[in-house]
C-alpha cells in the first residue's frame, strides 16, 4: 500500500485547496512543512528499504514540475500565482513517487481540469483557484498510474 506513503502531502493539499477556495491565497510555510514532511516519509521508507533512487527520481521531477509551472507563470503574468507554483511543487513530490508515467498523466489531467476550470468559472468573472485543479488531478494520476502501470 504505497499510496499510504502520501498521508502528508494529500493532508496538505487538500488544507491548501480549501484556503485557496475561500481565500484564494496559497500559505507557503503550509507548503513547506508540507515538502518537509513527506520528504521525512520517503527518507523513512527509502532508508528501510534501501531503494534511494526512487527519493531522488521523485525530487528531481518535483522540481522539474515545479519550474515548468513556474515558466508557465512567468509566460502569462496573473494567470497562475507562486502559490500555485509551490502547490505543484508538493503535490509533484507525491506523484513523482510513481515515476515518469505518473508526471505524463498528471500534467494531462491537470490541463483538462484547468480547461474545464477556467470554461466553467470565466464566464462568471470569478477567480479560478488552482491548487484544487493541482491536487485532483494529482490524486486521479496516482489512481491511475495504480491501476495500469
Amino acid at each position: 500500500m504505497p499510496y499510504l506513503l502520501l498521508m502528508p502531502c494529500l493532508i496538505c493539499c487538500l488544507a491548501l485547496s480549501i484556503e485557496d477556495l475561500r481565500s484564494r491565497r496559497i500559505p507557503r510555510a503550509w507548503v513547506g512543512a508540507g515538502v518537509a514532511l513527506q520528504l521525512i516519509v520517503f527518507i523513512c521508507w527509502c532508508a528501510f528499504n534501501g531503494v534511494w533512487g526512487t527519493l531522488v527520481t521523485a525530487v528531481t521531477l518535483a522540481v522539474v514540475c515545479a519550474l515548468l509551472q513556474l515558466a508557465i507563470s512567468l509566460a502569462r503574468p496573473g494567470a497562475l500565482g507562486l502559490g500555485d507554483v509551490s502547490c505543484t511543487l508538493l503535490a509533484g513530490l507525491a506523484v513523482a513517487f510513481f515515476g515518469p508515467d505518473a508526471i505524463l498523466v498528471w500534467w494531462c489531467l491537470m490541463g483538462i481540469l484547468g480547461v474545464t476550470a477556467i470554461a466553467l468559472f470565466a464566464r462568471a468573472g470569478a477567480s479560478i483557484a488552482f491548487a484544487p485543479v493541482i491536487s485532483i488531478s494529482a490524486v486521479g494520476a496516482i489512481v491511475v498510474d495504480s491501476a495500469f502501470f
